[in-house]
């Protein structure tokens, strides 16, 4: 999220066009496949897979040329998103994903924005993106040199998430509408009950961008890694992380004495800056939102 839960994401066509570009260079640049993107005044949702453990440089370059675009169109410095870890949660299940999904898409009707998704004037992917051709993004004239190492363009495409296989992508996409849908009207219904309206769009885009919500920020808590329903499966990955993270001290801490062979677990980052030889992977990517 944006420091101070400042709104400096509020949409515009030039922030949208940042967002996008931004989002679509550090993906190809890292190797990770982005499904769906929701952003915010405030935050972002991206659901994506990490095939080749790069998601630390993915955050860091998608937030950092973004930082640096927003920072030159709002006229001002310093840090821009906040000081906290990225929220990266591993989505370990089908209905997580699926779950969490729908959550991103809806995000702004849950947030009383907008009545449906879709009405959302910020940059946000919808479930029929998955099924069309990569779109090339242009560079923005924001902060971003044309002698630079940036390119000139972007290809920007959101790939099919690996999760109810035995659906095809039609049939995916219909299912995902449909959720959508009913949580849609659930949450219009909500408001309904509380005799609460919708901003609305015009409403959003007019927000200055150095304010932020009124409403107290809740601190503490739990702040989840994973993401599963089912308990005995929470256990276990939980269980695999600690093992994860025992393994690669012992390695590391052989490594900082200058043993140079030894095998790192799969997906230490160590490897990609060091060189360090790792394990490979038992089973291909899992599925993250940050």
């Amino acid at each position: 999220r944006v420091t101070q839960r400042s709104f400096l994401l509020t949409p515009s066509k030039a922030l949208n066009a940042i967002m996008a570009y931004c989002l679509a260079w550090a993906a190809d640049k890292t190797g990770v496949l982005v499904h769906f993107c929701m952003v915010m005044s405030n935050h972002h949702h991206t659901h994506f897979t990490d095939p080749e453990a790069r998601a630390p440089e993915f955050c860091r370059e998608f937030h950092r040329a973004t930082a640096q675009c927003i920072n030159v169109l709002r006229g001002r410095s310093e840090n821009f998103w906040a000081s906290g870890q990225t929220s990266l949660v591993r989505l370990e299940t089908d209905e997580a994903a699926l779950e969490e999904i729908v959550y991103l898409l809806c995000n702004p009707v849950a947030a009383g924005l907008v009545r449906q998704g879709d009405q959302w004037p910020g940059f946000r992917t919808g479930p029929g993106d998955i099924l069309l051709p990569a779109r090339m993004v242009q560079r923005p004239e924001v902060f971003f040199s044309k002698k630079g190492r940036m390119p000139e363009q972007a290809a920007l495409q959101m790939v099919r998430p690996s999760i109810l296989t035995h659906l095809d992508d039609t049939q995916l996409v219909s299912l995902l509408q449909e959720r959508v849908a009913e949580r849609e009207l659930t949450l219009q219904e909500e408001m309904a009950r509380q005799g609460r309206r919708f901003m609305g769009a015009r409403k959003v885009l007019r927000q200055n961008p150095n304010n932020r919500p009124r409403t107290e920020e809740v601190r503490g808590g739990i702040k989840p890694r994973v993401a599963t329903a089912n308990k005995q499966r929470r256990i276990e990955v939980l269980a695999r992380d600690r093992e994860f993270i025992r393994v690669y001290n012992e390695k590391y801490l052989a490594w900082k004495n200058g043993d140079r062979t030894v095998v790192f677990p799969a997906g230490t980052y160590a490897r990609v800056y060091h060189g360090a030889a790792c394990h490979p992977f038992d089973e291909v990517a899992s599925h993250d939102t940050s």
